[in-house]
């Protein structure tokens, strides 16, 4: 079980197909999902982009 302790920043690293990556900038709204509400999408924004391919 988690037990959550500061709700109001959550961090979401997230790994994006490399033709998508010129689409991503600071501001860019964003919805997650996530199994446990799987109809409720939780909002945010692109706050920092790693400016990095992984090979």
């Amino acid at each position: 079980m988690f037990k959550v302790e500061q709700a109001d920043t959550l961090r979401a690293f997230v790994d994006v197909p490399q033709n998508f990556v010129p689409g991503i900038r600071r501001g860019l709204r964003a919805s997650v999902l996530v199994p446990k509400f799987p109809t409720k999408p939780f909002g945010g924004r692109v706050a920092h982009n790693a400016e990095a391919l992984d090979d």
